[in-house]
């Protein structure tokens, strides 16, 4: 690929991009690291003999990131145009997902009403996502064709969007901080302080929506969609993420969306007021607390948003977004100050490849634990014919089980450690 199309001197091999790619992804190798890898390899007995290509592989790769994006999405066999795909167009979509049309057959319709056919969302932000602001001119490849919005729609959203003021809701949480504060007062600097916690937010209306960077990103699962908070996490960011997310993902009227966020009772309060003309007509929404933040939460909290108290929410793998912002915490460090439409391809590259790597290896995973579980009943049944003549009442496994019935019996045990793709799966297909 030349770097330049006007008076073409420097070209860059498929292969040497892909490396770089994949480097970045993997190792999390930035480009002036990747360039110095060359020089290296090149003349490692005179590095600054060697031609200085480090803009141009820069800019190499968000084209060759963009190009390889436009492949994968059907680009180059069919009109469309390149330089406007449609929202999340680029982005590869997260295969337990729910979506009509895509992975959910025909008649699912008919059950509706199943949980499997049910969307959850999770929203939380990121600490390291604080980007420092630069002077040079923002150049957007595909904006709104990955997972980040579009820039003028996300503007145009915050200058009408209604900021509801909620009383506290948790008053031992209140509390908590309250108290925090006050021991970092005596330890800590006021300079540090009023970065950690704001004196002229520290509220009775507002301590529940502490800033704490001036931005800093925000993240709904399944499908990851991105977006800058100003200011603090203020509700109208959550607002825009939450529609952005249920517009990408396809959701339909009849599948119920549960929305699982750190203050869901105060959040909850002025939702309807605040999107519900954005709502599709007829879609229902619940709002859940994860089970690591509700415990800071009054005991009234703890019965209506855990998600141990909602029917048909199953718990797998505890808090599924820490785990996703530990493999994105790593590129958010480097990309601090690069341009905002350079942050924004990282991100989006870095969550594409997560979800791919998920569409790789859910069938793998599936597998796994259908095998262990037909071991274990197979172990079983071989158990029970052995121990038949002697007790005839270990036959008795053939029996349908409630729940009820096996809430006095011990969890299955196996002398292999399971690994947690096993021990993730085994607990709710053994519970069915």
């Amino acid at each position: 690929m030349p770097a330049s199309f006007d008076h073409i001197k420097t070209l860059f091999s498929t292969a040497v991009l892909n490396y770089f790619c994949l480097c970045n992804l993997e190792l999390k190798a930035l480009a002036y690291q990747f360039y110095q890898l060359i020089c290296h390899m090149t003349w490692p007995l005179a590095l600054a003999s060697v031609a200085n290509l480090y803009y141009e592989l820069h800019c190499m790769s968000h084209l060759w990131r963009w190009i390889k994006k436009l492949k994968w999405a059907g680009y180059g066999y069919n009109n469309k145009d390149a330089t406007n795909p449609e929202a999340s167009e680029l982005a590869n979509f997260c295969p337990a997902c729910p979506q009509p049309g895509i992975n959910l057959e025909e008649s699912w319709l008919a059950n509706a009403s199943n949980p499997v056919y049910w969307c959850t969302f999770v929203t939380n932000r990121n600490f390291k996502a604080d980007p420092i602001s630069q002077k040079e001119v923002n150049v957007w490849l595909y904006d709104d064709g990955g997972m980040a919005p579009k820039q003028q729609d996300y503007f145009d959203f915050l200058k009408t969007a209604m900021e509801s003021s909620t009383s506290i809701c948790c008053q031992c949480q209140c509390q908590c901080l309250i108290s925090l504060r006050k021991r970092h007062v005596k330890t800590h600097s006021k300079q540090l302080l009023q970065l950690w916690l704001p004196q002229n937010l520290v509220t009775e209306q507002d301590l529940l929506r502490l800033p704490v960077q001036d931005t800093v990103a925000t993240v709904q699962t399944q499908w990851q969609i991105f977006s800058l908070l100003f200011k603090g996490e203020q509700q109208k960011n959550v607002d825009f993420a939450f529609l952005q997310a249920l517009k990408t993902t396809g959701v339909a009227v009849q599948q119920k969306v549960t929305l699982i966020y750190d203050i869901a009772c105060q959040y909850s309060v002025h939702l309807q007021e605040q999107i519900g003309q954005h709502l599709p007509a007829g879609l229902i929404v619940d709002m859940a607390i994860g089970l690591f933040h509700v415990h800071a939460h009054k005991d009234e909290c703890f019965f209506r948003f855990a998600l141990t108290f909602i029917p048909g929410i199953g718990i797998v793998c505890s808090k599924i977004l820490e785990s996703l912002w530990l493999a994105l915490n790593t590129v958010l460090s480097t990309v601090r100050t690069a341009l905002l439409s350079h942050q924004a391809e990282m991100l989006n590259d870095h969550a594409s490849d997560s979800n791919h790597k998920k569409l790789l290896g859910i069938a793998l995973a599936i597998s796994m634990s259908v095998g262990l579980a037909a071991q274990q009943w197979e172990s079983a049944i071989s158990e029970a014919g052995k121990q038949r003549l002697a007790d005839i009442s270990a036959m008795d496994i053939y029996l349908t089980k409630t729940c009820t019935d096996q809430a006095d019996q011990p969890m299955p045990r196996s002398d292999r450690v399971l690994n947690p793709v096993e021990n993730g799966w085994n607990m709710p297909l053994w519970w069915k």
